[in-house]
C-alpha cells in the first residue's frame, strides 16, 4: 500500500517537474518582453489575480491554503529568474 502510494508520488512529481520547466522557459521568455519594453519585473496585480485563479481552481478547499503558499513560492522563484535573465541582457548590452 505505502509503495504504490509512492510510486503514484514518484510519478506526479515527474509531470510536476515536466510543468515547471515550461513554466520557468516562458518565465525567461517574459523577462526578455519586459526587458524590450522597459516594464518592471513585478506586476502586483497580476500576480494577485493569478493566485486567486489557481487557488480558486482546486476544488478540495482543505488544500487551498497549501497551494497558495507553493504558488507563492513558484511566483517567487519565477521572478528571480526573470531577475537573472534581466541582469544578463543588461550585461551583455554594455
Amino acid at each position: 500500500m505505502l509503495e504504490e502510494q509512492r510510486n503514484k508520488i514518484d510519478a506526479i512529481d515527474v509531470k510536476l517537474a515536466a510543468l515547471l520547466e515550461q513554466r520557468l522557459h516562458v518565465s525567461e521568455e517574459i523577462a526578455q518582453a519586459k526587458y524590450k519594453h522597459h516594464l518592471g519585473l513585478t506586476d502586483r496585480g497580476r500576480e494577485a489575480v493569478l493566485l486567486e485563479k489557481v487557488v480558486n481552481s482546486i476544488q478540495a478547499p482543505n488544500l487551498r491554503p497549501y497551494v497558495k503558499d507553493l504558488y507563492k513560492d513558484i511566483l517567487l522563484i519565477s521572478k528571480q529568474l526573470q531577475a537573472n535573465t534581466i541582469k544578463a541582457l543588461q550585461d551583455a548590452d554594455k
